[in-house]
């Protein structure tokens, strides 16, 4: 049978996923500039790297530690890191995550953190239509990494028990931040039977005012870590009702890249397609235009026992390290580095 570039323009349709298969993927965003933290680092380093490229505590950084713990839990041919322009040499190519190059996405700018995830759902759908899909933002710290990595395995089994649902893991505050999102749940679990409750969603909240974020906080609500198990078909599904420009752009992506994994159209390179639809995009925030849109269809599990903090300004860096050292609660490992010791890779 001989097929032809008219292939790729026809509608892409998630097929229908076959029961009992159960398979996981993991995709690592490490897009960002860290813009917020340069001050810090240009003054550790002399010059400016985004901060996921950085150990800011021991001698792994902030990369490689999202990747060991996707590593724990999802098997090595089945994750996928998503890069900003440029950053290729900011990679560690000792490293795990560098040898499989096909697994790394180099975007051609940057237009938010909505391409920064369906680019990369591209690639799983393209392999495995049935897989399950664990996100993990690369510039956050949490602490320790033991227990975080069994509740995420709990996100992963309940998005598989409910299948057209994200399930977005919230961090428990310590008080009324106004640079985080916060989302508010409903204190009602689902019933799926995990250890950890599964929450649903009454509200998302973006960033608010310091008189709103002291309701929320008195009210009990997460801040929104970004870190969510989803069915990687709902994820689709979710996109084209939110983003229907957008995902029929990319659903000749997929095409594309199924068919150079069965051997056609292996002349045509999948980061043309990219970059052509990278280049009408404007900047697209999965936050706000995608998860706010779609409450119903998302879940939470909070994270019990958990320290996490998105390392957005050096003072967080130091009051994340401070605390730590400091807690009777976790037994931190220290380093011959000081709290605010910045390495690259």
């Amino acid at each position: 049978m001989t097929h032809s570039g008219h292939d790729l323009e026809q509608p892409f349709k998630v097929p229908v996923r076959r029961p009992g298969v159960q398979s996981r993927w993991s995709i690592i965003l490490a897009g960002g500039e860290g813009e917020r933290l340069r001050p810090l680092i240009e003054s550790k380093l002399g010059h400016h790297r985004p901060k996921q490229y950085c150990a800011l505590a021991g001698s792994r950084t902030m990369l490689e530690h999202t990747y060991d713990r996707a590593a724990a839990i999802i098997p090595t041919r089945q994750r996928v890191t998503v890069i900003g322009p440029g950053h290729d040499k900011y990679l560690n190519k000792n490293h795990e995550y560098a040898t499989n190059r096909e697994a790394i996405i180099e975007q051609p700018c940057n237009r938010g953190t909505a391409p920064g995830v369906f680019i990369p759902l591209c690639y799983v759908l393209a392999r495995d239509t049935s897989a399950t899909v664990l996100i993990l933002p690369s510039d956050h710290f949490i602490y320790p990494e033991d227990r975080f990595i069994a509740q995420a395995e709990h996100a992963i089994t309940a998005a598989e028990q409910h299948p057209h649902h994200i399930v977005l893991m919230g961090a428990e505050p310590d008080g009324p931040e106004t640079d985080y999102g916060w989302i508010n749940t409903v204190d009602t679990h689902t019933g799926c039977g995990l250890e950890a409750n599964v929450l649903r969603i009454k509200q998302f909240c973006e960033k608010p005012a310091l008189d709103q974020a002291t309701r929320l906080y008195a009210e009990g609500a997460l801040w929104n870590t970004m870190i969510m198990a989803v069915k990687a078909e709902a994820l689709w599904d979710m996109g084209r009702q939110c983003l229907p420009g957008l995902m029929q752009d990319l659903a000749h992506l997929v095409k594309l890249l199924h068919a150079r994994r069965v051997g056609r159209f292996q002349s045509v390179d999948p980061m043309q397609l990219i970059a052509q639809i990278f280049s009408a995009l404007s900047p697209i925030d999965f936050s706000a235009d995608v998860l706010q849109r779609v409450p119903s269809q998302i879940l939470a599990i909070p994270l019990r026992g958990v320290y996490w903090s998105d390392w957005g300004r050096p003072e967080r860096v130091a009051e994340s390290l401070d605390r730590i050292r400091n807690s009777s609660q976790f037994c931190f490992e220290e380093t011959n580095q000081g709290p605010l010791s910045v390495h690259g890779a």
